[in-house]
């Protein structure tokens, strides 16, 4: 059996070699490439985040209360962090610092962090490393 050989196909138009490619070939397409406002090009910086990148500033001299509980929870160990009496925006950012260094999944319930997981130890070592003291 002879196999046939591939053959290039000549493009009909040259492929678009300008700033915007991509702008380029959608106009030849026909399609409209116009933004109705600017916020959609790249010459504008991204806000910057509400919250500040780093949590141990707001931890420092803090009381804060670990414990794990498993009730209505399907069976789940989960580690709570209590009484840091931080508002919503800030104890958000908190549980994501933990999320990253813990590498457990984390949320915010009743003005307190829910960690997934009997994490105690390794929370309590975070959370003094920031100037955090722990009750248990």
């Amino acid at each position: 059996m002879a196999r046939d050989k591939k053959r290039k196909v000549p493009l009909a138009e040259e492929l678009p070699t300008g700033e915007d490619a991509f702008a380029e070939a959608a106009a030849s397409m026909g399609f409209d490439v116009r933004f109705e406002d600017d916020s959609l090009s790249g010459d504008k910086e991204l806000p910057i985040e509400d919250s500040p990148s780093d949590v141990s500033d707001f931890l420092k001299g803090k009381k804060a209360g670990l414990r794990i509980e498993r009730k209505g929870r399907r069976g789940k160990t989960v580690t709570l962090i209590e009484g840091l009496g931080l508002d919503d925006v800030s104890l958000k950012s908190v549980a994501k610092e933990l999320r990253k260094a813990l590498g457990c999944g984390s949320s915010v319930e009743d003005s307190g962090v829910v960690l997934q997981g009997d994490n105690r130890e390794r929370a309590g070592r975070w959370l003094s490393d920031r100037g955090v003291r722990i009750r248990v």
